[in-house]
């Protein structure tokens, strides 16, 4: 599905007549377009863009590009929702966040990471800490690979790139939203 040129994350609540879906920061109202194997249909309405999700910087793996996504490895996959001057990350309520459905079995604040520079260069940064605390959080590995499989109604792939959404709420109610990408790796351990 696409919005004015950007795939759309993750769809939420679909009925005969409403989509409700997470969308890339940067999206905007306008026209939707939904692809299925039967075809693409364009709605003749606009998309209504809600901004009272506030966008998160969010970084799976910090410090290490790319982000690799064991399928067969037990253990644990860090993601960093990321502080930044406009973005006081201990504002976010820790028990209110999921991975792709799947809440995080820990966490602990401290500067970890460097957002992606805003220039829409670079997909993956290996920076490391820049002054702000972060909240990271650990999700059990497997448990994610079972999400994302559910989602796509599939076994995963060797070498596929997947955009995994971070929902969640601050402490104030505020609803927030990021995302980062995966890759997965099949082959091995």
């Amino acid at each position: 599905m696409s919005l004015r040129s950007s795939r759309v994350v993750q769809g939420i609540n679909v009925t005969g007549t409403a989509f409700q879906a997470v969308v890339p920061v940067g999206a905007t109202t306008g026209p939707i377009a939904v692809t299925t194997p039967a075809g693409t249909v364009t709605s003749v309405t606009d998309f209504i863009v809600d901004l009272a999700v506030v966008p998160v910087p969010v970084d799976i793996s910090p410090q290490t590009c790319p982000n690799l996504l064991n399928a067969k490895a037990g253990g644990f996959l860090r993601v960093a929702i990321l502080g930044t001057g406009e973005f006081n990350a201990t504002d976010v309520n820790p028990i209110s966040l999921e991975l792709i459905g799947v809440p995080p079995l820990r966490f602990s604040l401290q500067d970890v990471a460097t957002p992606l520079p805003s220039n829409g260069n670079d997909e993956c940064t290996d920076a490391g800490p820049d002054g702000f605390t972060d909240m990271t959080l650990r999700f059990e590995a497997q448990a994610v690979i079972q999400a994302i499989e559910a989602s796509l109604g599939r076994p995963v792939s060797d070498g596929e790139s997947i955009i995994l959404p971070l929902t969640g709420e601050l402490f104030d109610g505020t609803l927030i939203a990021g995302e980062d990408v995966v890759s997965i790796k099949r082959k091995g351990k």
